[in-house]
C-alpha cells in the first residue's frame, strides 16, 4: 500500500524536532511524507502524479481533490472553534475582524477544516475533546511521545547546575509560548504570588521579554534533548492553557516522571492523572509513540480491505 502524508511542514519549526508527520514514514512500510513548502507543484498535482492508495493530510488544508480510488484520511489536530470562543482577541485581531466584516482568522480556518472533513473517507482526531468540539465521528489516535527521548534522567543536581537552576526548593516548569491561548498571563500572576517556587519557562517564541521576577529562568526554542533535561530536574509541570487539542508538553513531562498541574484542556479534558507514577500512567493511557504507530498501522490495514 502506498500512503502519502501531506502537511505544511514535516519537522517541527522550533528545533527541527520530530513530529507525527516525520515519524510515521520511518516505521510504516509504503508511507512517505511531503511538505507543501517543498513542492514545486500543487498538492493535487502531486497526489495525481504519485497516485497513492491513501493520502493523509491536515484538516486546515481544506477540500483536497484526489483521483478516483484514492482514499482521504483527514487529521484534525487544531481546535479553532474553541480558540474562537475561549481566547480573547488582541487589538490587532479586533481590527482585522472589523476589516473582514465580522469574520476572523478562526472562521477562515474552521471553514477549511469543515470542507476537508466533509469529503474525507476517514477522520482521525488527536483527542476526543477536539472531535467533540467539531461534532464529528472520528477515530481517536493521540500523537505519541517518544518514551526513549522523554524519560527520567539521573543526576538531577548536575542537570540543575548545568542549566543554572537552584539546587533547593520546588522547581516548576512551563513549556509553551506567551500567546493568550496558553494562559501565559495567568501563569505570570501565579509566579508573582508564589515566592517559594522557582519556575523554568521554556518558550517557543523567537523573542520575548523575560518576566520581572527573580524566581524564573527563561529558555527559548531549545532542542528536545535539552527539554528532556529540563523536565527531569523539575518537580511539577504547570500549564494554564485555555485551549489545546492534545497538549504534548505535559505528556512529555509525564514520560520524564514529572507530575502535572494543568487545566482541563486537550487529553486532560477527559482525563485527570493521579500523578502517583506519571510515566506509567501515560503508558497506560496509550500516549507513547509506539502505540500511535501501531494504531495508524491498524487503520491503514483496515482501509485497505
Amino acid at each position: 500500500m502506498k500512503i502519502l502524508l501531506v502537511n505544511e511542514h514535516i519537522y517541527g519549526t522550533v528545533s527541527n524536532e520530530e513530529t507525527f508527520w516525520s515519524v510515521l514514514p520511518k516505521y510504516i512500510d509504503g508511507c512517505r511524507a511531503v511538505a507543501l513548502k517543498d513542492l514545486h507543484e500543487g498538492i493535487e498535482e502531486k497526489i495525481s502524479s504519485d497516485r497513492p492508495d491513501v493520502v493523509v493530510f491536515n484538516s486546515i488544508l481544506g477540500d483536497v481533490k484526489v483521483p478516483e480510488g484514492v482514499k482521504k484520511v483527514v487529521f484534525l489536530q487544531d481546535n479553532f472553534l474553541a480558540m474562537k470562543k475561549l481566547v480573547p482577541l488582541s487589538l490587532r485581531g479586533r481590527i482585522k475582524r472589523v476589516m473582514l466584516f465580522g469574520r476572523s482568522f478562526y472562521d477562515d480556518k474552521v471553514k477549511l477544516q469543515t470542507e476537508a472533513m466533509g469529503s474525507a473517507n476517514v477522520i482521525v482526531a488527536n483527542s476526543l475533546d477536539v472531535a467533540r468540539w467539531y461534532g464529528v465521528e472520528a477515530g481517536i489516535i493521540p500523537i505519541g511521545v517518544d518514551a526513549n527521548l522523554f524519560k527520567p534522567l539521573g543526576g538531577r543536581e548536575e542537570i540543575k547546575r548545568k542549566h543554572g537552576v537552584p539546587l533547593d526548593g520546588t522547581i516548576k516548569i512551563f513549556v509553551g509560548s506567551t500567546h493568550g491561548v496558553k494562559g501565559y498571563g495567568s501563569l505570570l500572576n501565579e509566579i508573582k504570588n508564589d515566592k517559594d517556587s522557582f519556575y523554568i519557562l521554556v518558550l517557543k517564541d523567537k523573542e520575548t521579554v523575560a518576566p520581572p521576577f527573580h524566581n524564573t529562568k527563561v529558555f527559548q526554542r531549545v532542542p528536545q534533548r535539552i527539554l528532556a533535561e529540563l523536565y527531569s530536574c523539575s518537580d511539577v509541570f504547570v500549564g494554564r492553557s485555555r485551549v489545546e487539542t492534545e497538549w504534548l508538553a505535559p505528556l512529555e513531562a509525564m514520560f520524564c516522571g514529572v507530575p502535572v498541574d494543568v487545566t482541563p484542556a486537550g487529553v486532560f479534558a477527559d482525563w485527570k492523572p493521579e500523578n502517583k507514577d506519571p510515566r506509567a500512567e501515560a503508558f497506560a493511557k496509550g500516549l507513547d509513540q509506539e502505540t500511535m504507530i501501531r494504531r495508524w498501522r491498524e487503520l491503514f490495514e483496515e482501509i485497505s480491505h
